[in-house]
């Protein structure tokens, strides 16, 4: 079971995605804003497969800087982003090997994305091949 980090200020949304990444057998943690997603990933012991971030939240910490704060605590973890705005940022303010799903998207979508990151972040740390890159 892979533990998936879900940062969403949508409350619709996020209780769409939690159902969504529950069914396929991911444990979820939630989080509505930037700060207390942060804070979830400075825990000690916090261990997660993988992040989806919204862009826009409200507060200070956007998606961007949790995403770079992910990979900092977590080595390769696997980022998705989501965001209802163009994502004309994605290439200079996202981290590589990421991948940006614009709202509205199809869920089965987001659910492949995030197995093909996982499998390849899985191999990756067990000393297999990277794999092709997946930014979009």
């Amino acid at each position: 079971m892979s533990r998936v980090l879900y940062v969403e200020d949508d409350c619709l949304l996020q209780l769409d995605g939690e159902a969504w990444l529950r069914g396929a057998g991911h444990d979820v943690i939630l989080a509505s804003d930037g700060e207390a997603a942060t804070a979830l990933l400075r825990e000690g012991d916090a261990r997660f497969d993988g992040l989806i971030s919204d862009i826009d939240l409200p507060g200070k910490v956007q998606g961007w800087q949790i995403a770079a704060l992910a990979r900092r605590t977590h080595g390769c973890l696997p980022v998705i982003y989501v965001t209802g705005q163009a994502g004309a940022d994605f290439l200079s303010m996202g981290v590589p090997d990421s991948i940006l799903l614009p709202k509205p998207f199809e869920w089965s979508r987001l659910l492949t994305s995030l197995s093909g990151l996982i499998r390849v972040a899985r191999l990756t740390e067990a000393g297999g091949p990277a794999g092709p890159s997946t930014a979009q």
